[in-house]
């Protein structure tokens, strides 16, 4: 972690619809992001679990780039980066064991809005795992020869 005198933190603001599973950007300030440089610390380049949080591909690039050989490589993304930095996210796939992505952020990506025809063409794209988040209806898994899907628990 980093703490950077007087800069604002990142900010984002949206409106959910009704159905809480779509929703619009009302707002994204990157502010300490705009110029942030991921710098790992040596004694955590040899992770062998790496989880890369919800940032610019680039920058989850650059934290690759610093580790030796992890094991496994969960990568989460969003709308915005799926919108403007397309090619960076390609690059990225290469090296990530999973992608964890919401039902409208595959359909963004592949450009179809039938879910398990989006897998298909994202895991086409080089990714071995694809998690697509379906909010309160659960999830998909997709493997290279599975398709697991998990209800979302429902408690009272």
């Amino acid at each position: 972690m980093q703490i950077v005198p007087n800069a604002k933190t990142f900010r984002w603001s949206g409106k959910y619809h009704y159905d809480l599973n779509t929703r619009d950007t009302l707002l994204t300030e990157l502010n300490v992001f705009e110029n942030f440089n991921p710098i790992i610390p040596e004694n955590l380049r040899r992770a062998k679990y790496v989880c890369l949080g919800n940032i610019d591909p680039t920058l989850q690039l650059k934290v690759l780039d610093q580790l030796e050989k992890p094991h496994f490589v969960v990568c989460d993304n969003n709308e915005l980066l799926i919108e403007g930095k397309r090619d960076e996210l390609f690059k990225l796939f290469s090296r990530v064991n999973v992608l964890i992505i919401n039902d409208s952020e595959a359909r963004l990506l592949a450009q179809e809005p039938n879910l398990i025809k989006a897998a298909k063409k994202i895991q086409e794209l080089g990714l071995k795992t694809l998690i697509i988040k379906k909010g309160e209806h659960g999830a998909l898994l997709f493997s290279e020869d599975t398709v697991f899907s998990a209800p979302a628990y429902h408690w009272r």
